[in-house]
């Protein structure tokens, strides 16, 4: 789960991190910045709240959600729904990072990857980090195939079953959790430490209207 999305941010940032290339919007920078630290703490949340339960719980037990399996996955997919928006919306924010440059100073950073249309669409509308079946314990995603070749729109969706059944299925997924989050804040502070580089709060905010 969001090893895809980690990939992607480390691709992009990549793109003009280490060489300190100037992206076209100051703006657009600042918006990645904020919806990436929301879907840190979205991970954060699915990992570290209902995730890895014992069903045995006290807790669990007596619950207007009927058994404690029921209260389990009822729970966890709404942390899971957290997620998963705050998933979309960061890929969608990603769209409009692009290099002031001659060559790519109109087109997003990711068109050198992805048809950008089929991205948006598959972003907006199928992508999901996973939901627990509501009657049993599998959790399904459909991501995105970072090995899919460059503008290929047929093989970008990957499907992915993953069993929550047992204790040690739940740790497990747990752990890889908190290593994207550590990996996802790495990404987090070096955007962090490019715009404090490049960039005064006036830059930041110049085109944010305000709305009564």
């Amino acid at each position: 789960m969001l090893k895809d999305i980690r990939k992607i941010t480390t691709h992009l940032f990549d793109a003009f991190g280490p060489e300190n290339k100037p992206l076209s919007s100051p703006k657009a920078c600042y918006d990645v910045y904020r919806k990436l630290e929301k879907l840190v703490y979205c991970t954060h949340l699915v990992a570290e709240h209902y995730l890895v339960q014992d069903f045995s719980e006290e807790y669990l037990q007596n619950s207007s959600y009927g058994s404690p399996q029921n209260k389990w996955r009822t729970v966890l997919n709404g942390d899971l729904e957290k997620l998963n928006k705050a998933a979309k919306a960061y890929l969608l924010e990603l769209m409009h990072l692009s290099l002031e440059d001659s060559i790519w100073s109109f087109d997003s950073l990711l068109s050198r990857k992805y048809n950008m249309k089929f991205f948006y669409a598959f972003a907006r509308d199928e992508y999901n980090v996973g939901f627990v079946d509501p009657c049993g314990f599998s959790m399904i995603s459909t991501t995105i195939n970072t090995k899919a070749p460059d503008n290929e729109t047929i093989h970008i969706k990957k499907f992915q079953k993953t069993s929550l059944e047992t204790l040690e299925d739940r740790v497990a997924l747990q752990q890889t959790l908190r290593e994207q989050k550590q990996l996802l804040e790495q990404e987090l502070a070096r955007l962090k430490a490019y715009m404090l580089k490049n960039y005064t709060l006036e830059m930041l905010v110049q085109n944010t209207r305000t709305f009564w």
